[in-house]
């Protein structure tokens, strides 16, 4: 794979050695049913994941966001954490800024 040197700037990729591993997904096919949101765009940014908690059928994951990525977050929509889409169940703006 190829990486672009801002995907470098923005992501944790830069840290990796030879032989790390990392997820590879399949591009989606046309014809296939896609489940949950549709990730797509580009990283802007990287969040610092501050807690895990499980609960019934799922978890709740805190995490921290660099403060020029705030006005692109809000309560019920979704964000790509390490390829994975999550909705956002609530948020705290002025907990962070």
């Amino acid at each position: 794979f190829d990486i672009m040197q801002e995907t470098l700037n923005l992501t944790s990729l830069s840290g990796l050695a030879v032989g790390s591993r990392v997820n590879v997904e399949r591009s989606a096919r046309a014809n296939a049913e896609i489940g949950g949101h549709l990730v797509s765009g580009h990283v802007d940014g990287t969040a610092m994941v501050s807690a895990i908690v499980p609960a019934e059928n799922n978890l709740r994951i805190t995490y921290r966001y660099p403060d020029h990525i705030g006005k692109y977050l809000f309560k019920k929509g979704f964000v790509s954490l390490n390829g994975c889409s999550l909705t956002i169940a609530d948020i705290d703006h002025a907990r962070y800024e």
